[in-house]
């Protein structure tokens, strides 16, 4: 039998994970339009072990959600905006990552932007994760258009 983790190692991952939870609910409490702030990564591991944390906000503004143009003029900003004040908050609680915060969109998604791993680290009561939503939304329609074809062949 392998031991992949010690007793310390899992209670420091718990504790980091709680730090960077505290630290989603504080950036969603700056922009009342944030739903959810995820994190998102290329590869599974410990964020902390990396020089930068990917934040991504999704915020009840169509807009950014769904037009690139939009996001490229109006998201630009308030990434940086909001990356600054996360950056400041952290270093507080002990994160010594640069925290880069972005808006989530569509787009982006549908392009593989946000990576094959992430977790939510918060959410507004009665909101469902957005990407869990949009791969639903996503089948959904997939299987509409396929059934409209089956049914135009027939």
């Amino acid at each position: 039998m392998t031991i992949l983790f010690s007793i310390e190692q899992q209670r420091r991952t718990v504790q980091d994970i709680k730090r960077l939870k505290k630290l989603a609910s504080r950036i969603a409490a700056m922009d009342h339009r944030i739903m959810e702030v995820f994190i998102h990564s290329d590869c599974p591991g410990n964020p902390y072990q990396t020089d930068q944390i990917q934040l991504v906000c999704h915020i009840a503004d169509p807009e950014m959600n769904r037009d690139l143009l939009a996001l490229d003029d109006l998201g630009r900003q308030w990434a940086m905006d909001l990356s600054e004040a996360a950056r400041h908050i952290a270093a507080t609680m002990g994160i010594r990552q640069n925290i880069a915060v972005t808006p989530f969109n569509f787009e982006l998604y549908a392009d593989g932007e946000y990576g094959d791993y992430y977790g939510t680290l918060f959410i507004k009561d009665g909101c469902e994760p957005i990407l869990e939503w949009s791969d639903r939304e996503w089948q959904r329609l997939n299987n509409g258009l396929l059934g409209a074809k089956e049914a135009e062949e027939d």
